[in-house]
């Protein structure tokens, strides 16, 4: 069995893949690949085109480094999606559907990485009609996948307010519901190609792009108390994907 300080080392390690993931998307998204600010919705296929074209070897880095470091949501989210279990009861249907929220995010997540890549590995060969579907799509992809994260949210408020062992403050609860609602812009993009609504202004991207970095944070730091196992038999009557 192992011991507490051993659970504590490892929850705590994987908390702070969070922050890790917020740092290298800033690094990759700006000085590597130059796709913040975004590149607008209106912008030609031949200016898309020409985007890709000119930073190639900056975009493919910035996808790699995006790659790696999306799949540390999932780790990430490993330590909510434990805590979660030590809040439930005997059936823990909480749990379940927040593994497969995190599942489907991190897979939405890699997909955008992955489309970039794709746009940028033969940016002369392709018609700049197809560089700038793909690009499309990979700001789809990233952002109009909202749903996954908002319920996502939504299943930890449930758990801290159904929690009777007060694992987490309440006001943890009430910040994810808040984060939910804060990530409903994103789906605005679908409507607008300029403004504040498109992918590249306040509302479609800044402001609910920076809610979510910052819910990361914040939770990484509300969890930070509660990864500390003082009994190696802290998990004993609630295993953590057991009935």
């Amino acid at each position: 069995m192992t011991s507490p300080q051993s659970r504590t080392f490892t929850a705590r390690l994987l908390l702070c893949t969070g922050p890790a993931l917020i740092f290298a998307l800033i690094v990759a998204l700006i000085p590597l690949a130059h796709l913040i600010p975004p590149p607008a919705p209106t912008k030609s296929p031949e200016e898309i085109a020409d985007f890709f074209a000119s930073n190639t070897t900056g975009m493919r880095l910035g996808c790699v480094v995006m790659m790696v470091f999306f799949t540390f949501f999932a780790t990430w989210s490993a330590v909510i999606i434990a805590m979660m279990r030590r809040m439930e009861g005997p059936v823990p249907v909480l749990t379940y559907a927040a593994l497969a929220c995190v599942g489907a995010g991190t897979v939405f997540f890699t997909i955008a990485p992955l489309t970039w890549a794709v746009a940028a590995f033969r940016p002369g060969d392709y018609a700049p009609e197809t560089v700038r579907a793909l690009n499309d799509w990979a700001w789809f992809s990233i952002l109009f996948s909202w749903p996954p994260f908002a319920i996502f949210c939504t299943l930890i408020a449930v758990a801290v307010f159904t929690d009777r062992n007060g694992l987490l403050p309440r006001w943890v609860g009430y910040y994810n519901l808040w984060e939910a609602i804060f990530l409903v812009p994103f789906a605005l993009i679908a409507f607008f190609k300029t403004g504040p609504f498109a992918w590249n202004g306040l509302f479609g991207f800044y402001l609910p792009t920076a809610s979510f970095c910052v819910w990361m944070a914040v939770m990484s730091w509300a969890l930070w108390p509660a990864t500390k196992f003082r009994s190696p038999e802290t998990f004993k009557e609630r295993p953590l994907l057991s009935v």
